[in-house]
């Protein structure tokens, strides 16, 4: 046996075959020591029943690897409760520290996994704070325990103390478990409402933020009466209305809009709200947008996505319809010219194409490597998506980009004998040349198929293949 068949167990959430691996005497520990990632799958990824063969073989929990930590710090990214459990009760350090000094409480905090944090609070983990106050001051803003956050506050507990290992302070917590009414006591204490470090670093997350991303529009109201920054971008230059947006809370957004938050803002990529928004299929998130007067036609930075091409991409019929009746542009490209029929014939969303089609798209647009949408469909196979183009009298003898081919010069020089039938019989050109001035003919003899060969020189009718 080797590394690799122990790899494997793990990789493909065998139990069965990793049990049968520990009871051949294998090393697991030992022989993952150079390959450890293995390890933290089970535990990043959430492999229950791996997990629990691992642990009861007596495996570290301990392991760590550079710059990312230990298969607790992986539990607690993916909010994974049952895994935090095990691991906890096999006596993982929950303050186990790794890349900046963050324990798997901080993991879980910087994204807002609020089950995992009580999980790991329970468990003894504590934030990085001076004093022992402060620290007990952050563990009664996030349990809500209004009465200990006063009395704290007034034994002089510092309501801007902070966790500079992800640097938040109490506000964050309540604003990511939404307490509006711990929210406004330490407010009144005069905690920061943008975070202790707003002034000095503009492109840091707020406890606005927070309750955006938690969906807690009342907090975030209460933050917002307080002044706080309605458009302040974090690290990937989001704001808190792209974080209510891509999370689908219609409130939220409203509760943003009605403050005066910018509908044009950015974050790192180019992407909008309304991007976030149609991308996540969050079709009264995409209403309130629209009828604020969102861009329907924004475009992102590299890409040159429009929210019409995010919700094509992503099968979001609903979405698209709101955003086409708003007049999106249906033949916008994107950076390699690529329209939003383009993308829904590429991945097969049958749907998507008639809606776009039926939407007066131009449907023999060529983008700059393979060309019409009815290549794109073809080359994958996507028979039905082929079939509503040509419904929608799409051309069948449109050429490709570059090479000029159409798709019956795709099917003859692929040997598709049952494609080229059909193609004959729906009346495709058999004489068409591409860029080399070779016509599908010419494929078929040289390719010495004589079934194809013999179809493209009757051109009979046929029953072939359905696409």
């Amino acid at each position: 046996m080797s590394v690799g068949d122990v790899w494997f167990a793990i990789k493909s959430r065998n139990a069965g075959l990793l049990s049968t691996l520990i009871e051949a005497n294998a090393d697991v520990e030992g022989m993952l020591s150079d390959v450890s990632a293995s390890l933290h799958l089970a535990f990043r990824d959430g492999f229950t029943e791996v997990v629990r063969v691992l642990l009861d073989a007596k495996v570290s929990v301990g392991v760590q690897i550079p710059s990312l930590g230990t298969p607790l710090h992986y539990a607690a990214l993916k909010n994974n409760e049952e895994a935090l459990r095990m691991l906890i009760d096999a006596k993982a350090n929950v303050n186990a520290r790794a890349m900046r000094g963050q324990t798997p409480l901080h993991v879980a905090a910087d994204h807002c996994h609020t089950e995992a944090m009580q999980k790991l609070i329970e468990a003894k983990a504590s934030f990085r704070v001076r004093r022992r106050m402060n620290a007990r001051l952050f563990e009664a803003a996030f349990t809500g325990d209004i009465a200990s956050v006063r009395r704290l506050l007034d034994e002089r507990a510092n309501p801007n103390a902070c966790d500079r290992s992800i640097d938040i302070t109490p506000l964050y917590l309540v604003a990511m478990t939404g307490q509006s009414d711990v929210a406004k006591v330490l407010l009144d204490a005069k905690a920061a409402v943008d975070g202790r470090h707003a002034e000095d670093n503009p492109d840091s997350r707020t406890p606005l933020h927070f309750a955006a991303r938690g969906g807690h529009s009342g907090t975030a109201k209460v933050l917002i009466d307080a002044r706080a920054s309605v458009d302040a971008k974090d690290q990937e230059s989001s704001t808190p209305l792209h974080c209510a947006a891509k999370r689908g809370d219609a409130t939220t957004v409203q509760v943003l809009i009605d403050a005066k938050a910018s509908l044009y803002r950015s974050d790192s990529i180019g992407s909008t709200a309304l991007h976030k928004a149609a991308i996540a299929g969050h079709t009264v998130a995409v209403k309130i947008l629209l009828g604020a007067k969102a861009d329907v036609d924004a475009r992102e930075k590299f890409s040159k996505w429009t929210p019409l091409h995010g919700a094509t991409e992503y099968g979001r019929v609903d979405a698209m319809r709101l955003l086409i009746a708003a007049k999106a542009d249906v033949d916008a490209r994107q950076t390699d010219d690529e329209t939003p029929l383009h993308r829904a014939a590429e991945l097969g969303h049958d749907e998507a194409v008639r809606i776009i089609f039926y939407a007066k798209a131009t449907l023999d647009i060529e983008d700059s490597w393979r060309g019409a949408a009815i290549h794109h469909a073809f080359a994958r196979d996507h028979n039905a998506v082929v079939h509503s183009l040509l419904d929608g009298k799409a051309s069948i003898d449109v050429r490709g980009s570059g090479d000029k081919q159409t798709i019956l010069h795709i099917a003859a020089s692929n040997g598709l004998a049952s494609s080229v039938r059909e193609l004959v019989d729906a009346k495709a050109s058999v004489d068409v040349k591409d860029a080399s001035g070779m016509t599908p003919l010419h494929y078929a003899a040289t390719g010495g198929d004589n079934e194809i060969l013999q179809i493209l020189l009757s051109s009979r009718t046929f029953i072939g293949r359905q696409f």
